[in-house]
């Protein structure tokens, strides 16, 4: 599934590409920054960028 958020992840602001990404339940503050992302299964989930994003929503249509 693809989505995106601005939920303040558990590690770092910095967007890195194919990085696993966190998000704590407890803090739901937003950020100014954008993540866009894949789950890959429960509590699995990579920051794949926004391009790539695009890119996969294209295709899976």
């Amino acid at each position: 599934m693809l989505f995106a958020t601005n939920r303040t992840p558990k590690n770092s602001t910095k967007t890195k590409l194919n990085r696993k990404i966190k998000f704590s339940l407890q803090n739901t503050s937003v950020s100014q920054n954008m993540y866009f992302c894949e789950r890959k299964g429960k509590n699995d989930y990579v920051e794949i960028g926004n391009q790539d994003c695009s890119l996969l929503f294209n295709y899976r249509q």
